[in-house]
C-alpha cells in the first residue's frame, strides 16, 4: 500500500487510489470530485450549459442552408424564421425562437478528426501527447468558484471532459443515464440506521488509516469522502431526480434528448453552475436524408432545444445562464456518392444564447455554396473567449501546470463583441 501511494510518477496511483478507496467504501461512483469548493471566486458568477452535438452536424440541413443552390441540398427544404431568416425545415419550433438566440454562421476549425475537434471546443487547446487540458467547467470552478458547496460544480450529462492537470478535484461528476441519474452513483437510503452505522464504521476506520498514512493521496481520498458524505445526505440531492418534475413538464420534455435538458434545467435551479451534455449522434456520412437518420434526429433536437430555452426564459434562469450549442466541425456541401455529407471544418454553425448574449441576430457569413466563410471568421477559441468573458472568468489570470508551464482559460481567444449585449 505505502509504495502504491508513495509512487509520484504513477498517475493510476496519483488521481485514482482516492476514488477506487471511496468507492470501495462508499458505493459512489469514481466519476464524481474529489472536492466541490476548492477555488477563488472574482464575484461574477454566472453558470453556463454547453450542449454538444457529436459527430459534426451539417450545417446546410440545419442552421445555414443554401435555397439557392437547390443541387447541394439534398432532402432539406428551408422554411422562414421569426427574425426574418431562413433555416432547415427541420427545426419548425426553433425557427419560432431564433430571437431567443444569437447564431454565427462563420465557424472555422483546424481540426478535421473528430476526437482532436471536440477537445479543441472542450478545452481550446490541441490535443496534444504531452499534456492534458482541463476542460471549461473546470476552469469555471478554480476562477469562479462554486455556488452550492453541497453538490458538484460541474456536471457530464453522457459525455466525458476531465479537468486535465488541475486535478481531480476539478473533474465532472458524470451521469450515463439522465432518467435515473443516480442509480449505482450513491448508496442507497444514505440517511437510514443501517448506512448511518456504516458510514461511522468507515470513518472509524479511515481515521487510523489517515494517522498511519500521511500521504497527498490519503488526504485526497479524505476529501473526496467527505465532499461525499456531504452530498448524499444534501437536501439538493433530488436536484438530480427528473422524477420529481410534475408530469405536465416532463411531458414537453418527452423525447431521445429531453431527460439530458430537463435534468440540466434542474441542476441549474440547484446553482450547479456548469453542465456539459451530449445530444446524439451526427456523423451523416451515409444516407443522411433516410428518415431514421437525420429527420428524426433533427425534430428530436428541435423540440428538445426549444422546449429547454422556454423553459428557461419561464424560470428565469436565463437572467444568469449562458447556453451554447456546438459541434466540432460541419458537413460537406457536396454529396457524396452515399447519399451523405463528409467531414467540413472550414464552414459550420454554432448557437450562443441567455446572460449577456445580443440575441436575435445572426453573426458572420459563409458563402453561397457554405464553403467557406467570407465574413467575420470565429474560431473555436474565440468561441470560447467569448463565453468565457460572459462567464465572468478572467482571460488573463494564468494558472500553472505540474511542470510549471502557464496557461489562461483560453490562450489567444479574443472576445467577439458583435455577440455581446
Amino acid at each position: 500500500m505505502q509504495k502504491y501511494l508513495n509512487n509520484s510518477k504513477s498517475e493510476l496511483s496519483r488521481r485514482t487510489m482516492a476514488k477506487t478507496l471511496a468507492s470501495m467504501c462508499l458505493g459512489v461512483s469514481a466519476s464524481m470530485p474529489c472536492s466541490f469548493a476548492e477555488s477563488s471566486s472574482t464575484g461574477q458568477q454566472k453558470k453556463v450549459v454547453r450542449i454538444f452535438l457529436p459527430g459534426g452536424m451539417s450545417h446546410m440541413d440545419s442552421f445555414d442552408p443554401k435555397p439557392q443552390t437547390p443541387e447541394l441540398m439534398g432532402g432539406t427544404k428551408v422554411i422562414r424564421t421569426n427574425t426574418g431568416d431562413q433555416i432547415s425545415a427541420y427545426f419548425p419550433k426553433m425557427a419560432k425562437r431564433m430571437d431567443k438566440i444569437a447564431l454565427i454562421r462563420s465557424m472555422q476549425s483546424p481540426e478535421g478528426d473528430h476526437d482532436r475537434g471536440k477537445y479543441l471546443i472542450q478545452t481550446s487547446y490541441p490535443l496534444l501527447g504531452t499534456i492534458k487540458h482541463p476542460n471549461f467547467g473546470a476552469w469555471m470552478q478554480k476562477l469562479n468558484g462554486t455556488q452550492n458547496s453541497s453538490l458538484p460544480s460541474s456536471v457530464s450529462i453522457k459525455t466525458k471532459s476531465d479537468a486535465g492537470f488541475l486535478g481531480s478535484a476539478y473533474d465532472p461528476f458524470t451521469i450515463g443515464n439522465p432518467g435515473n441519474a443516480l442509480d449505482g452513483l450513491v448508496i442507497d437510503e444514505p440517511k437510514s440506521d443501517k448506512s448511518m452505522k456504516f458510514l461511522k464504521l468507515m470513518s472509524d476506520l479511515r481515521s487510523d488509516f489517515h494517522k498511519q498514512y500521511k500521504f497527498e493521496n490519503v488526504d485526497a481520498y479524505r476529501g473526496y469522502y467527505n465532499d461525499s458524505i456531504k452530498m448524499m445526505h444534501s437536501e439538493d440531492l433530488k436536484a438530480f431526480d427528473i422524477k420529481e418534475e410534475p408530469e405536465s413538464i416532463r411531458k414537453k420534455y418527452d423525447g431521445s434528448f429531453g431527460d439530458s435538458l430537463l435534468l440540466a434545467r434542474r441542476l441549474l435551479q440547484a446553482n450547479v453552475q456548469f453542465i456539459s451534455l451530449n445530444l446524439g449522434g451526427w456523423d451523416s456520412h451515409n444516407d443522411l436524408w433516410l428518415e431514421s437518420n437525420f429527420p428524426k434526429k433533427a425534430k428530436d433536437l428541435d423540440k428538445a432545444l426549444a422546449t429547454f430555452f422556454d423553459d428557461l426564459e419561464e424560470t428565469g434562469l436565463f437572467k444568469d445562464t449562458i447556453v451554447t450549442v456546438n459541434t466540432e466541425f460541419g458537413r460537406s456541401p457536396v454529396i457524396s456518392s452515399r447519399k451523405g455529407r463528409d467531414h467540413h471544418p472550414k464552414s459550420y454553425f454554432s448557437i450562443i444564447a441567455g446572460a449577456g448574449v445580443k440575441n436575435g441576430i445572426i453573426y458572420g457569413k459563409s458563402d453561397d455554396r457554405a464553403t467557406k466563410v467570407v465574413e467575420n471568421p470565429v474560431s473555436p477559441l474565440n468561441f470560447n473567449a467569448t463565453l468565457a468573458k460572459l462567464a465572468g472568468i478572467s482571460l488573463v489570470k494564468e494558472i500553472y501546470s505540474p511542470d510549471n508551464r502557464p496557461f489562461t482559460v483560453v490562450r489567444n481567444g479574443k472576445p467577439i463583441d458583435g455577440l455581446m449585449a
